[in-house]
């Protein structure tokens, strides 16, 4: 019995050694993953911004009047007034700005006035004009004079129908990164006579003759702001 407890002795005594050499000579698969990742804040780049619109600069004004077609400018802080044969333009654009998220642009209108063509007669005609192609530099010293906004350009009957048109041009969500730099070009006309028309002078004389003399403003806000939908433009 001693002999045979002798034996389990050394047995056991072998397979702790064995277990002891296993242990000190065991590798095992590693791997190590890194999770990290970082981000800034989106560039916007647009600011609220008021333009300067002189769309009537063309037009007569009150006092000390001149001839529109002359060198020679009327001085003073005047009114602004339209009449058969006065015309105008104004030109804008939102420029090179590049927001790195969609956006949409959207009207909003202020209140926009078109008295003289609600009272039925309706002498002022709009247009509407996109110019592609030209930077905002350019578009500082640019003409337009030269444009035939009756054949080239979108033609409206009132204001509001203006309002409209711009909206529409402004439809749908920009893609990120891309800078909505059209000019667009809006002008107006009160045509002297119309040979269609046989009620033109009576109905512009009738207008002149008022109480209450029309007025026509133009007063819109253009929004620009984030967008989750999908890029249309």
């Amino acid at each position: 019995m001693k002999k045979k407890m002798t034996v389990l002795c050394a047995l056991l005594a072998l397979v702790g050694i064995s277990s002891y050499a296993v242990s000190g000579t065991y590798a095992k698969y590693v791997a190590d993953y890194d999770l990290a990742d970082s981000a800034r804040v989106a560039k916007w780049g647009f600011n609220d911004e008021t333009f300067t619109v002189d769309l009537f600069k063309d037009s007569y004004k009150n006092g000390a009047v001149t001839d529109v077609d002359s060198a020679t400018p009327d001085t003073g802080d005047k009114d602004k007034v339209v009449a058969p044969g006065t015309s105008g333009f104004y030109a804008f654009t939102l420029g090179d700005n590049k927001p790195e998220t969609n956006y949409e642009i959207t009207i909003k209108d202020n209140g926009s006035l078109d008295e003289i063509a609600t009272t039925g007669n309706g002498q002022i005609k709009y247009y509407l004009k996109k110019v592609t192609g030209m930077s905002q530099s350019a578009l500082d010293t640019a003409t337009f004079e030269t444009f035939d906004f009756a054949t080239t350009g979108t033609k409206y009957n009132t204001i509001q129908d203006l309002v409209k048109g711009i909206g529409t041009e402004f439809n749908g969500v920009y893609a990120a990164n891309k800078a909505p730099s059209e000019v667009y070009v809006i002008g107006w006309e009160w045509t002297f006579e119309d040979a269609a028309d046989s009620n033109r002078d009576v109905n512009d004389t009738n207008l002149g003759n008022a109480t209450d003399l029309a007025t026509v403003s133009l007063d819109i806000t253009l929004a620009v702001e984030q967008s989750e939908k999908a890029p249309t433009k």
